[in-house]
């Protein structure tokens, strides 16, 4: 953590540094922190999508669905990704609790694991990991890892501090996620 704060001092203003800044924070369970580094970026960067899907999130541990669904939009509005869109908003209502309506858009985007082609499909494992399906858990992310469409480093860096990952990280085949990306756990 310590060597991204140092990094954000250096460029400040940076939306790549501060969005990593923030997901940082996320995962290391400081949701006030990464939220206000979030909500400056936006006052800088307001056409930076990936803070706004960010937020939403954040939004959406707090309980605050219109707030999430609000980000989820402009995320949409400014990406035009609408498979995107539909998988930012099933995790943000899979954190509400609204499963139902999460595994709804879900089903809706998900074609055949064999024919995806597009890059918001690999977050599919952190959804999984959110409804708490281990099955589809670990398809979607040996999916991930077998056609090395997540950076390793950055796989393995959410399933060891994102707490979307606990229940997950219970189960005997995590470990083998690792030994697959040739880091330790």
């Amino acid at each position: 953590m310590h060597e991204i704060e140092k990094v954000a001092e250096l460029d400040p203003l940076s939306p790549i540094i501060n969005t990593n800044l923030a997901v940082a924070y996320h995962a290391g369970g400081r949701l006030d922190e990464a939220m206000s580094v979030i909500n400056k970026l936006i006052q800088t960067e307001l056409r930076w999508p990936d803070a706004y899907a960010i937020r939403s999130y954040g939004h959406a541990r707090r309980g605050l669905r219109n707030e999430a669904l609000a980000d989820v939009e402009m995320f949409y509005k400014l990406t035009g990704d609408e498979c995107g869109y539909k998988v930012t908003r099933a995790e943000c209502e899979a954190l509400l609790d609204n499963k139902e309506e999460a595994l709804r858009l879900i089903e809706e985007v998900t074609p055949p694991i064999e024919a995806i082609h597009n890059p918001r499909m690999v977050s599919l494992h952190w959804f999984w990991a959110i409804i708490g399906d281990k099955g589809q858990f670990f398809k979607w992310v040996n999916w991930a890892i077998e056609r090395k469409v997540a950076p390793g480093v950055l796989l393995a860096r959410d399933l060891r501090y994102f707490p979307y990952f606990d229940a997950m990280r219970e189960d005997p085949r995590f470990p083998e996620l690792f030994k697959k990306l040739n880091l330790s756990q």
